[in-house]
């Protein structure tokens, strides 16, 4: 599955870089490296502004975040839908675990998306049309969760700009995939327990299915621990660093 996705990207990310008048083999290297480092969500690239000239690159921001999804969407959700979609049996027929991925990641893209665009609207894109806004805050929904990647200058970033990547950092990809983070599925079960707190049913329902209080349990101690390793990590920064807190 690995070799398929990152095989499909290079052929997409040749054609483009040949587009650019650079010889075969020059191109064949940089789009195998950005096709694996895409889909490995590592975001490292060979260019000195990481993707930044490409900002507009219908080609390079569609391949790169297709990959970038799929690595993070993880291999058990990509393994259920090539056997359902195969067989027609379509959204119904996926396992608990791949509804919840499914939904919660194209609810975080989605909200990515419209936080950035209010964010930058007037800051970094503010001479950019409405089409170039729409296609710049997708890129940095996508790449800021689980990969690493940036087509505008994330040191320009605005304040609420640089809170809304912290967030969807740190809940990042979902299990099983190639990036990190808290996952999508706790998040899941975290937001879905709160609204079941205030609501009239107390258990905690997703897609008609109970969740066990040992699996909300085990959620809330993964969260709590990763609050308290960021807050220690980001108190030992400010003493060490003499940064702002956007820059730490």
């Amino acid at each position: 599955m690995t070799v398929f996705f990152e095989i499909l990207g290079s052929l997409y990310l040749f054609f483009t870089f040949r587009g650019f008048h650079w010889d075969s083999s020059k191109s064949v290297y940089h789009a195998v490296f950005h096709s694996v480092s895409a889909f490995c969500n590592a975001g490292f690239s060979l260019f000195e502004n990481s993707l930044m000239d490409y900002e507009y690159n219908l080609n390079i921001n569609v391949v790169v975040s297709f990959l970038i999804i799929m690595g993070g969407i993880g291999f058990p959700v990509l393994s259920d839908i090539k056997k359902n979609m195969l067989k027609r049996n379509g959204f119904k027929r996926l396992t608990l675990h791949s509804k919840i991925v499914l939904t919660t990641t194209f609810s975080l893209l989605a909200i990515g998306l419209i936080g950035f665009f209010i964010a930058e609207y007037q800051n970094i894109m503010a001479g950019y049309s409405f089409s170039e806004r729409l296609f710049s805050s997708f890129f940095q929904s996508v790449t800021t969760r689980t990969a690493g990647f940036n087509t505008i200058d994330n040191g320009l970033l605005s304040k609420g700009s640089v809170m809304l990547s912290v967030v969807l950092m740190f809940i990042g990809a979902s299990p099983g995939s190639t990036g990190g983070g808290v996952k999508t599925t706790a998040v899941a079960v975290i937001v879905v327990s709160v609204f079941a707190m205030f609501g009239k049913n107390r258990d905690v329902n997703i897609y008609k299915r109970r969740v066990p209080d040992s699996i909300i349990k085990r959620v809330m101690a993964l969260i709590a621990i990763a609050f308290i390793v960021l807050f220690i990590m980001i108190f030992l920064l400010f003493l060490t660093d003499d940064f702002s807190f956007e820059q730490t």
